[in-house]
């Protein structure tokens, strides 16, 4: 019992780090490129690239991992909450991934095509994480 506590809590703690950088980059992005400029602040750019290869890529490999031990050991891997968590999951690694290749072609002083969409990206993100909040706390109403 007491490694099921452990592992929610850094289950929670690795979600609300990776969360805040998913949003935290998504945001500087977006408020610093436009679709045609050259990248506004290329240290900003390799800064936030150095923090998602050190901290979000490996926080999202916990943040699975974590996850998917927590439904494993509590016997929840089929319901449909966590099914739903999951597929919200997917789509926050794949803006992740995304984000990443972008800020890689920014270091490197190339623009990807459409910038533009990192304003959404944060959008969903945020929406999403709601999403997966609400899943998580309102579990046992879920039909």
């Amino acid at each position: 019992m007491m490694f099921y506590i452990w592992l929610k809590a850094l289950h929670v703690v690795s979600v609300t780090a990776w969360g805040g950088c998913i949003v935290g980059s998504t945001m500087a992005i977006a408020c610093q490129s436009s679709t045609t400029a050259q990248p506004a602040n290329k240290t900003m750019y390799l800064q936030l690239h150095l923090w998602t290869k050190r901290v979000t890529s490996p926080t999202t490999f916990v943040v699975w991992l974590s996850g998917v031990g927590l439904a494993l050991a509590a016997g929840d891997y089929s319901q449909r909450w966590v099914v739903a968590k999951m597929g919200a999951m997917l789509v926050l690694t794949a803006i992740q991934a995304v984000l990443a290749g972008d800020l890689a072609n920014l270091v490197s002083g190339r623009v990807p095509s459409g910038l533009f969409k990192h304003r959404y990206f944060a959008m969903w993100s945020i929406l999403l994480l709601w999403l997966i909040v609400c899943l998580t706390v309102f579990r046992g109403s879920m039909v």
